[in-house]
């Protein structure tokens, strides 16, 4: 604060610049005498025809057909009969492999020769 006082007073509180006298009383003349005329110019309207117009549905319908086309051509259809029969035998070999959650434990026990005496002395001898 101090080191900021010494500094105002050295320097000083004065504005160093100056305005000459009458400079603000004609200015906005001055700034347009020193604009370039300007010609006013007409907007140009577009003519909009019945086939501008027409030719945008005309447009969008053909984009409509290419994609229908696009949709028909890749998209696989079953045109015959094997399609769906293989997919009904591949349905019944699926239903064929599930083996149910007990017939596993079942086949597992038989792989590792365990059968239910096993089981209950090994339950016993846990408690």
């Amino acid at each position: 604060m101090k080191e900021d006082n010494k500094i105002l007073h050295n320097v000083g509180t004065d504005n160093p610049f100056k305005v000459p006298e009458g400079y603000f009383e004609n200015l906005t003349q001055r700034i347009m005498d020193n604009l370039p005329e300007q010609n006013k110019q007409e907007k140009k309207t577009k003519n909009r025809t019945v086939f501008m117009n027409a030719a945008k549905w005309i447009s969008g319908i053909a984009a409509a057909c290419a994609l229908l086309l696009c949709v028909k051509t890749f998209m696989p259809t079953a045109t015959d009969g094997t399609d769906a029969a293989q997919a009904t035998a591949k349905t019944e070999t699926a239903e064929q492999d599930y083996v149910s959650e007990e017939e596993y434990e079942i086949e597992v026990m038989r792989y590792a020769m365990i059968d239910r005496e096993d089981i209950y002395s090994y339950l016993e001898g846990a408690e």
